[in-house]
């Protein structure tokens, strides 16, 4: 699942559609996951940005020289 399907479960659950029919039959998301979302926490890549050794910025020039 891509974090844009885990928006669009999120938004579903605002709009009252259940957890469990949301994670279950929409998106197949993890219920622990669009939980956890509902309660704060971050997504992997966002929650362990401090612990990275390249910034986004350098992230994305290292990509590109890559790619040449």
């Amino acid at each position: 699942y891509t974090e844009i399907e885990v928006s669009q479960a999120l938004n579903a659950i605002i709009n009252g559609t259940s957890v469990n029919k949301a994670s279950i039959k929409w998106w197949a998301i993890p219920r622990l996951t669009l939980r956890n979302r509902i309660r704060g926490h971050q997504n992997r890549s966002l929650g362990f940005t401090e612990l990275q050794r390249l910034n986004p910025w350098q992230e994305n020039r290292l990509v590109k020289w890559i790619r040449i």
